[in-house]
């Protein structure tokens, strides 16, 4: 059972946080945010959330409502949907959990479009060009996180046939030196294609891993079905979606495990310990 709290974003809209809390005498000093994907509740994350808090760790998962957001293809026009932000973001790090002594770490998760508000969020220059994001001038990231997974998404610029103004295709993308990113994606993933994601993946410097599930597509990753998914462009997964959260559940246990554990130099035997078979594995 999660509890809800509401939270007030930079513009003074609420919006609720789902948090997660990890089994008496288990908790962790780790927290993690998941940051939905667009126009998906934060109810649809559950399969993700609820097994990372058995494990010791307090989830967040932002629900941020509908509201006029620029539209991803013409800014200069607005689209009624739900976005969640960078400062939405931000507002959910500062809440407080078990470990506000300093040493508990934190991790974020994004799927779609929150795996590329997690981007953002490390890089201010991109943060700065979106004008989805919710940062305004002179942005800095304030929370320092220990690392990231970006599920079924990128920042290219080219995206589902169509081309978002505020991004490049080839320029290098920013995070924290040494900060480890783990990348899934799905070999049927027709949003977010694998080789989409691997084009996002070259632009960064080392350390990042990339696993290519096999069978899976991008509305796997979201819990039922929701009036806004744009099913007709996704690709048709072969696996079944509760194998595919399955297959990813592990994936992102075993790599927050090993930074939580301080062992970033097992990361490529701790995915290829639990990838499923046809998966492919890169990391670097």
């Amino acid at each position: 059972m999660a509890d809800i709290y509401t939270l007030l974003d930079r513009d003074g809209t609420p919006f609720r946080v789902m948090l997660f809390s990890p089994p008496a005498g288990r908790g962790r000093a780790v927290r993690i945010v998941i940051l939905p994907g667009a126009n998906c509740d934060a109810k649809r994350y559950r399969w993700l959330a609820e097994p990372l808090a058995a494990e010791g760790a307090t989830v967040l998962v932002p629900d941020p409502p509908q509201l006029e957001h620029p539209s991803p293809t013409d800014p200069a026009t607005k689209n009624n949907a739900a976005y969640v932000t960078i400062d939405q973001m931000i507002k959910a790090l500062a809440m407080p959990w078990d470990s506000d002594n300093g040493e508990g770490i934190t991790f974020v998760v994004g799927h779609s479009l929150g795996g590329s508000i997690l981007m953002e969020y490390l890089d201010p220059a991109q943060a700065m060009s979106d004008p989805r994001s919710g940062a305004g001038a002179g942005y800095v990231p304030p929370v320092t996180i220990a690392g990231g997974v970006v599920v079924g998404a990128t920042l290219q610029a080219d995206i589902m046939g169509t081309t978002i103004p505020w991004r490049q295709n080839d320029t290098a993308l920013a995070k924290p030196p040494g900060l480890p990113l783990l990348f899934v994606a799905g070999d049927s993933d027709g949003i977010a294609t694998p080789e989409n994601v691997a084009a996002t993946v070259a632009r960064y410097k080392a350390p990042t891993a990339m696993v290519v599930q096999n069978g899976a597509n991008h509305f796997g990753w979201a819990e039922g079905e929701g009036e806004l998914d744009l099913k007709a462009l996704d690709g048709k997964a072969a696996l079944s979606p509760a194998d595919q959260k399955a297959a990813t559940i592990r994936l992102i246990a075993a790599f927050l495990s090993t930074i939580a554990d301080d062992r970033p130099d097992t990361i490529a035997n701790a995915l290829n310990d639990v990838a499923a078979e046809g998966d492919q594995v890169t990391v670097r």
